[in-house]
């Protein structure tokens, strides 16, 4: 099992960084490791998976900004960057699952929608979709992957219906 979390560290100033926990069935801890940001930037880890090739996924935020992070099974980062898919906007990372073909659902919210985007092993955006329900866009707040690459989506609208609009969708 992983956790992830983040905490402030003093070293020149106040940084707030990623620590990550890797705990077996007994919830012993079996290695920690902070994920530490530059001194000009801040890590805000949301979310963690290990995927299924034993690597680690977090995403978190760097200045409002969703990050992408993954790292070999030891926690060694190989890959932190900015993901790019709306400059203009603030954006808070929600969740992330991996594909069956080893790419990433990565769910983020912003302050006028929830964007899925499809993230490839390296961060970068392969696509960005919003959803809507009778003429309003739902604001995407969890994914739980079924199976054969299906996805069910579960979120909000804007309107005065209290419906809670469910969205099944296979994800190319």
């Amino acid at each position: 099992y992983l956790l992830a979390g983040s905490k402030s560290i003093k070293l020149q100033v106040f940084v707030d960084s990623t620590h990550i926990v890797k705990i077996n069935n007994n919830g012993d801890t079996l290695w920690t490791k902070t994920v530490y940001a530059d001194l000009t930037n801040w890590d805000d880890g949301n979310s963690i998976i290990e995927t299924e090739n034993g690597e680690i996924v977090f995403i978190g935020t760097i200045r409002s900004k969703p990050v992408f992070v993954r790292m070999d099974a030891n926690a060694n980062v190989i890959v932190r960057k900015k993901v790019i898919f709306d400059e203009s906007k603030k954006a808070d990372p929600l969740t992330i699952v991996e594909t069956d073909n080893g790419n990433f659902l990565y769910l983020v919210h912003t302050d006028s929608a929830s964007p899925l985007l499809k993230l490839d092993k390296n961060g970068d955006v392969i696509w960005k979709k919003t959803f809507s329900y009778k003429n309003s866009i739902i604001g995407v707040l969890s994914i739980l992957k079924l199976d054969n690459d299906k996805y069910l989506l579960y979120g909000g609208t804007q309107t005065d219906t209290r419906e809670i609009p469910m969205v099944k969708t296979h994800l190319l």
